[in-house]
Parts: structure tokens; sequence; C-alpha cells
């Protein structure tokens, strides 16, 4: 039986090593995050947030409003998320939630987005053209 267990145990990791699984992931950096709501108030003072590679705005997002116990959500997952809700401010009467990174508009949702060591990405609710 302790063979068995032993030959299961050294599987285990032999496939967490061979996918990755259990190395620890390195930070590529860090990014500043800021969340302004209705009528630009400031909801969240910038955070800095430590950057992993593969890492999107939507994620950066999470772990400064999940540093500040902010709740946010989203419609979709993953490179298709996009903010519906932060801090209770939720989409309505046309007023969705934009982002901006280094003062530039996204060309994208905040799922697919990949920013880069020092960028600045802000938030911000209201009615844009």
């Amino acid at each position: 039986m302790k063979k068995k267990r032993g030959a299961w145990l050294l599987l285990c990791l032999v496939l967490c090593a061979a996918l990755g699984g259990c190395a620890q992931r390195e930070p590529a950096g860090t990014v500043q995050v800021t969340v302004y709501g209705k009528d630009g108030a400031l909801m969240l003072e910038q955070v800095t947030v430590t950057l992993y590679d593969r890492f999107s705005v939507f994620d950066a997002l999470i772990k400064a409003c999940g540093a500040a116990e902010i709740e946010i959500y989203a419609r979709g997952s993953g490179i298709y998320a996009v903010v519906t809700e932060i801090g209770g401010l939720r989409e309505a009467d046309g007023a969705v939630w934009s982002f901006t990174v280094n003062g530039g508009e996204a060309s994208a949702n905040p799922g697919r987005v990949r920013p880069q060591d020092g960028d600045e990405i802000v938030f911000s609710y209201g009615i844009f053209e």
C-alpha cells in the first residue's frame, strides 16, 4: 500500500513539474491602478499591483480592488471580461466602465489588454462617446 501511495505521489510531482503548476511565477514588474466613480469621485486611490506574465488589465483591477475590499462584477471571463460593476456602481442609463492605459483609450476590453511594467491604468465611470 505504501509503495502505491509513493508511486502516486511521485507521479503527481512529475506531472506538476512538467505542467509548470508547482513553479512560482516571477514578477514582470508593476502597474498603477486608479478607479474614479460617478462624477469623477475617487473610489480607489492609485494602488501598485505586481504584474505577472499574461496578466491583463482586468487581472490588475481585480488585484487592486481586492486589496481594498472593493467588489467587482464582470460579464464574460478571461480575454472576454467586461467590467459591469465596481464598488456597487453598475452600468445603467448609458453609463459604463471605461479604462485608459497611460492616458490612451483602450482599443479592446480589459480582459484582452496586456499591461507593461510601469503602466498607469485608470478606470472611470460615465457616459462616453
